[in-house]
């Protein structure tokens, strides 16, 4: 029978492994040209609101996961 503390470990590290595999299947889907061409075109003021809004989500995804 595992401990608590093995336990909440074991816990911590499943979600770790699956947010990072869910971020490595994510960053496959992005190509880079397409991207550098886009920010090319971009205005700094929507994509600095874009870039904030995607902060804030991260934070709160990784609250409800750790929490």
């Amino acid at each position: 029978m595992m401990t608590e503390a093995a336990r909440k470990r074991l816990t911590l590290l499943m979600k770790a492994a699956v947010t990072l595999a869910l971020l490595a299947v994510a960053l496959r889907w992005v190509r880079l040209d397409v991207l550098a061409a886009s920010l090319r075109r971009a205005q700094p003021g929507p994509l600095l609101a874009a870039a904030l809004l995607l902060v804030l989500g991260g934070f709160a995804g990784a609250a409800s996961w750790f929490c």
